[in-house]
């Protein structure tokens, strides 16, 4: 099996608590049971995600996310081939926003977090790599 990364990132739409934890929760079951990997960052206003896995897996979960109505303007940063994971430990690690990661964030981009301003998936994946160092599990 070939392995794959696929970067992205969206616009949140109006969503609360309970959408997080929703898709936090589904994300970690469905991942799984495909044998997907990665990390989620959502700060009240965008997602970046990072997806790792077989190509078809990762390509089916992508269809699925882009129907998800809990965000708009989904942004495919990367979709490629890679020799190892960079979240091989977690279905889907979850990063929030907060205080820490704003100082990783500020490394990446002068002012208000903009993924639009993230040059490519490898950086992106680099961003939230550094995310996961400063933000503790399960929040």
């Amino acid at each position: 099996m070939f392995l794959s990364r696929l970067v992205y990132y969206s616009h949140a739409t109006a969503i609360g608590d309970a959408d997080v934890t929703d898709i936090l929760t589904k994300s970690h079951a469905n991942n799984y049971l495909l044998n997907i990997t990665g990390a989620l960052f959502y700060n009240g206003r965008w997602f970046v995600q990072v997806l790792e896995g077989g190509r078809n897996a990762v390509s089916e979960m992508f269809v699925r996310i882009g129907r998800d109505t809990r965000h708009r303007d989904v942004n495919l940063l990367e979709f490629t081939r890679i020799d190892e994971r960079s979240f091989p430990e977690w279905s889907m690690r979850y990063i929030g926003g907060g205080v820490e990661p704003e100082a990783v964030i500020r490394r990446y981009m002068p002012a208000e977090f903009d993924p639009s301003l993230i040059a490519d998936g490898v950086v992106a994946t680099r961003l939230l790599r550094d995310l996961v160092t400063v933000t503790p599990a399960g929040e």
